[in-house]
C-alpha cells in the first residue's frame, strides 16, 4: 500500500468547514524534502461539501482569523 500524500497535523471544523494543516507529498522520486522527512508544509487548507462533492482550497502557511473570517466556498 503507497504512503498517504497528505498528513493531517491539526483540525479544527467550523460551521465554514474543516480546516487543516497538512504535510503534503509532492510525488516527485528526486524531491530531497520528501525523502528526508514527512513532507513539504505543514500548509492550511480548507474542505467543505458542495453539491455532493467535496470541496478545498489551499490557504497558506498561517491560518490568521482575518483568513479565516474571509473565507468563503468558491
Amino acid at each position: 500500500m503507497p504512503a498517504p500524500r497528505r498528513i493531517i497535523v491539526e483540525e479544527q471544523i467550523t460551521r465554514i468547514g474543516t480546516f487543516r494543516r497538512e504535510l503534503v507529498k509532492c510525488g516527485k522520486p528526486t524531491c530531497g524534502t520528501c525523502s528526508k522527512g514527512p513532507a513539504h508544509g505543514p500548509y492550511w487548507y480548507v474542505y467543505w461539501k458542495q453539491d455532493g462533492r467535496t470541496r478545498s482550497k489551499y490557504i497558506g502557511k498561517k491560518l490568521t482569523k482575518a483568513k479565516r473570517a474571509s473565507f468563503h466556498k468558491g
